[in-house]
């Protein structure tokens, strides 16, 4: 069996944490949001730019990232435009 890993509230997240923590909350795994900071898709950045070096993701521009991809997506726009 699994152990499941308890997923913080969002006030109860600390300002900065691992890929580990963020692929839980995203439903990513830890490698592909490596690669995605990697390529300057996703906000994780490594605290020292060198090979094996850990990445990490800050708060905020996780919570600014989610919103532009919120604003980009094709629902909201749809919603957006729907007459009242």
């Amino acid at each position: 069996m699994t152990k499941k890993t308890k997923i913080p509230k969002l006030d109860e997240l600390p300002d900065v944490f691992d890929l580990v923590l963020a692929g839980q909350l995203l439903g990513y795994n830890e490698d592909y949001l490596r690669k995605q900071s990697a390529l300057g898709n996703f906000p994780g950045y490594q605290l020292f730019p060198a090979k094996g070096a850990a990445w990490r993701v800050n708060k905020t521009d996780l919570l600014e990232w989610l919103e532009m991809r919120r604003s980009e997506s094709a629902w909201v726009k749809k919603r957006e435009i729907r007459p009242s």
